[in-house]
């Protein structure tokens, strides 16, 4: 946008300058483009955040199996039952615990991932309006100069006298 502007024609005795209009609107093309990708993008990161969190649950669930099969392995005789009992309710709680850890922690790297996601949006947005909002203003002035030159114009051609 900004070699757009610069390779403009100037236009004589004030700061505007004549925009191609095709490839103007050209560029906007392609900002249309690109903005439905980065919103792909962050859909995308949304994604992985449920990915995440799905292998937490896995992990947890097959922690859990473990501790439940080293249990029953050991439940052979009654003094090793209760001491494995014992274990296996310490390693189901622990278990238990290590998949709520990383279950929080999934969710807060996914809330995290989703913030930051949000937030590049935003600031895309932000920048396509800045720059929409700046080719809007020179396109206006570019109108405005050109309508008071077509205007001086048309005054000084009726203001001379016919020659008859």
């Amino acid at each position: 946008m900004e070699s757009l502007l610069l390779e403009a024609q100037k236009i004589p005795f004030s700061d505007r300058v004549l925009v191609d209009r095709e490839s103007l609107l050209e560029l906007i093309d392609q900002i249309r483009v690109s903005v439905p990708e980065n919103i792909t993008e962050a859909q995308d990161i949304l994604l992985s955040r449920d990915s995440i969190i799905a292998k937490a649950e896995e992990e947890s669930e097959r922690i859990i199996r473990q501790a439940e099969a080293a249990l029953e392995a050991r439940l052979q005789d009654t003094d090793i039952m209760k001491e494995s009992e014992l274990r296996g309710n310490r390693a189901i709680a622990a278990a238990q615990q290590e998949s709520e850890r990383i279950l929080h922690e999934a969710e807060r790297a996914a809330d995290r991932i989703k913030r930051q996601a949000d937030q590049y949006c935003l600031d895309l947005l932000r920048k396509l309006e800045n720059n929409l909002t700046s080719q809007l203003s020179t396109v206006k002035g570019g109108i405005k100069t050109i309508e008071a030159d077509f205007a001086i114009a048309k005054n000084g051609a009726s203001a001379e006298p016919d020659e008859d």
